[in-house]
Formats: C-alpha cells, structure tokens, sequence
C-alpha cells in the first residue's frame, strides 16, 4: 500500500510539450523536484514548467535546475515554492533493497490520473504500479541503475520508486527513466514483410539518487519549507 506521504508528493508535469512526472523530497528544511532529465531537457533557470492543478496546468517558477551527466537520466528542481506539505519520507542514496523486494513506481500514464478534489489539495493522484528488483548495477561515481520487473508505460519518466523497508516504512530508492523497449520483425505466412513492430520487455529502468542529493546538499537552492502536515 502507498501512503499520503509518496501520493501527495508526486505530480503531474509538462515542459515543452512533453508530459511526465516528478516527485517532491525536503533536505534541510528546503523543498526540491526530482524527475527525469528527459522530461524536462533544455529547462533553465528563471523559467518554468507547468504542474496539473485543479484541472488545469499551473505556472511552477523554477529557481535553479541541475542536470546529472554520464548517461543517468536525473534532474534535480529547485522551485519557487513550496508544492507540498513537508511529510515523512524516507530516502536512500544507495543499498537497503534487494533482488526480488518488492517496488512500487508512480506516474501519470498518458497523462491519466485519479482526481481527489480537497483531499489532495486539488493536485491528481497518480497511478501505482507494482514489480520487484530485478537487478540493479554496483553504484559507480554515484551512478546506478535499478531494474524492475513491471509493466511501465510513457508518462510514469520522473516518477518515484518506492519500497517498503525492514522497519515497515516506506522508502524513496529512485527515479524512473523508462522501460526497456525492442523491435521484432512483422512476418507473414513466416517470410518478413520489411516492417517491425516495437513492443515492452517489462523491464523499468531507474536512477538511484546519491548524485541528486550530493548535489542538493552542495547547492541549498530549493523553496523553504513553511507547510507542515496538517496545515495546507
């Protein structure tokens, strides 16, 4: 099951057209936006991206924006303001998961989501889909990359992967990049037909977060924190 404090933290995002997901996390009494660096490649500092609320897209002015290199698809947002209430969130840099634990990933697939009016603040509540830890590589230089076995689809890029943890809490392990693809050959009566058709290995791909939060604790940019639970 997944808590008010992973679904009020998650939202629904657009930036240049392109649709994806993004989730809230507080360091140090300030509040940033991890999601996916291709979800929002090309934004700046001083600009802005776009947030669902209310059945509309909303403004989000973005203070700072880092992009981590060599190939991990994460991007660290330091917004304006704060989006969410500040709840407990457990958040791992690396290890405390195994192959075979179970995982959950949030997103908005296709831009759908379940509408909670008042409860949520007017934000949508994202889509949960489950799988396990199929493997994942050692982390080097801050980079690691985490598998799941599970159905992904486009819309969940930028959402949080989450787990349970030995002390019953849930757990902040990863940003979601995507899912494995593949093309296989079109054939007729056995003999190709020169056309491909490209299908879902069910293998989701994401990010563990050691260089965004290497990054955050180095460079204080996010919004102050001045919700707390029960006062938004």
């Amino acid at each position: 099951m997944i808590t008010s404090n992973i679904l009020q933290r998650t939202f629904l995002i657009q930036f240049a057209q392109q649709l994806g997901t993004c989730v809230s996390i507080d360091v140090e009494n300030r509040q940033y936006l991890l999601t996916a660096q291709h979800v929002v490649q090309g934004l700046k500092a001083g600009t802005e991206i776009l947030i669902k609320h209310a059945r509309d897209w909303k403004t989000c002015q973005v203070s700072n924006v880092w992009f981590a290199g060599g190939g991990t698809d994460l991007a660290v947002i330091s917004p304006r303001a704060q989006l969410s209430p500040a709840w407990d969130i457990d958040i791992t840099d690396s290890g405390g998961f195994f192959v075979s634990q179970e995982a959950y990933f949030l997103g908005f697939p296709y831009g759908y989501y379940t509408e909670a009016g008042s409860a949520n603040n007017d934000y949508p509540i994202p889509f949960v889909k489950r799988g396990i830890i199929a493997g994942f590589t050692s982390e080097s230089d801050g980079h690691q990359v985490i598998f799941v076995d599970g159905h992904n689809n486009p819309g969940f890029s930028g959402g949080p992967l989450v787990i349970t943890s030995a002390t019953h809490r849930q757990q902040l392990i990863g940003i979601v990049s995507g899912y494995r693809s593949a093309e296989e050959p079109i054939l007729f009566n056995g003999q190709p037909t020169g056309l491909n058709y490209n299908y879902n290995t069910g293998l989701v791909v994401a990010y563990g977060l050691r260089l965004a939060l290497d990054h955050i604790l180095n460079n204080q940019t996010g919004a102050p924190i001045t919700i707390r639970p029960g006062t938004a």
